[in-house]
């Protein structure tokens, strides 16, 4: 009888079962440990391009003064996004929109990109909802209180001129992010459109804040107990 010798398999080249739960392990540890770095550099993207916007308002702001006898836009509503049409002109699009780029309205809803960000845009519970508030009542020097925006068939805007006799008015708040945290405080009650804002600030630990000195700057978000 011939003996006939049997090849040998030639070893395999495929992941047992524990080498390739040892990849998945590493590779979960890897994106654990780059995660955070991927949210805080998408982050301050959209801060830099918040903040982008935000100097194109209030570049728009100032040109709307010149060409109308140095007053703020208009009557302007508290609660102010992207949206703006010839129905809807108590927002900053309606009388800026040549200034910052945007479409002259019609009856048509349209949107103004200086009004919004991608923060907001991936914040917001509703397109309609107001990516930033105004303040609508300060003190001037005298402690008299003014409503620099005006009020519907009240108040006229004040003009720039008499901002920029406000002492404070590099410390004086005219507009900045807008979310469930901090709506109240600034609007002094729960807006009819509490629902349709951002359920927490759209930058993380800062919100975004132009000053009546016409200069942006981040703030630091405060914490659970005011401080």
């Amino acid at each position: 009888m011939l003996f006939v010798p049997t090849r040998s398999r030639p070893p395999s080249k495929a992941f047992t079962l524990i080498e390739l739960l040892v990849v998945i392990a590493i590779i979960a540890i890897l994106a654990g440990l780059l995660f955070p770095s991927f949210q805080t550099a998408r982050l301050n993207s959209y801060r830099t391009t918040a903040t982008g916007n935000l100097k194109q308002v209030a570049a728009g702001i100032l040109a709307y003064g010149g060409d109308n006898e140095m007053s703020l836009p208009g009557p302007l509503s508290v609660g102010q996004g992207p949206n703006y049409s010839q129905e809807l002109s108590e927002t900053l699009g309606f009388h800026l929109w040549k200034y910052i780029g945007a479409a002259e309205p019609t009856g048509t809803i349209q949107q103004a990109k200086m009004l919004s960000n991608p923060a907001y845009e991936r914040g917001r519970r509703s397109p309609n909802s107001p990516a930033y508030v105004l303040n609508q009542m300060v003190a001037d020097d005298t402690g008299a209180l003014r409503k620099p925006w005006g009020v519907s068939g009240g108040d006229l805007p004040v003009r720039t001129p008499t901002v920029a006799s406000w002492s404070d008015n590099t410390q004086l708040w005219a507009l900045q992010d807008v979310d469930q945290v901090n709506v109240e405080k600034l609007v002094g009650a729960k807006p009819s459109w509490f629902g349709e804002l951002p359920v927490k600030p759209v930058h993380g630990v800062v919100r975004l804040v132009l000053f009546f000195d016409w200069h942006i700057e981040p703030v630091k978000v405060p914490d659970q107990t005011g401080s």
